[in-house]
């Protein structure tokens, strides 16, 4: 929000106003800028890019991640087995 358009919306005098009137009356405007937008506001949409060395850090990460998961898996199995509790 700009600081002429709520000198405008303040009559021209905003600095004569009370701190309650002035918190009310710039509350109103942004209330009415999130409900309505701006005039001649432009915008823009970002993409987002996700380069070759994150997706191969990702990929690294995820075939630890599922080694581990096997590993743990393979451990736990060899530990009921020997205990003889059988598994579903």
């Amino acid at each position: 929000m700009d600081r002429n358009m709520i000198d405008v919306a303040s009559g021209r005098a905003l600095m004569d106003k009370t701190t309650t009137v002035a918190r009310h009356l710039i509350s109103n405007m942004a209330s009415n800028t999130q409900q309505f937008g701006t005039r001649g506001a432009i915008t823009s949409r970002v993409v987002n890019v996700i380069g070759t060395t994150d997706n191969l850090r990702l990929e690294n990460q995820l075939t630890e991640l599922t080694s581990l998961t096997e590993t743990t898996t393979y451990s736990i199995s060899n530990k009921d087995t020997r205990l003889g509790i059988e598994s579903n």
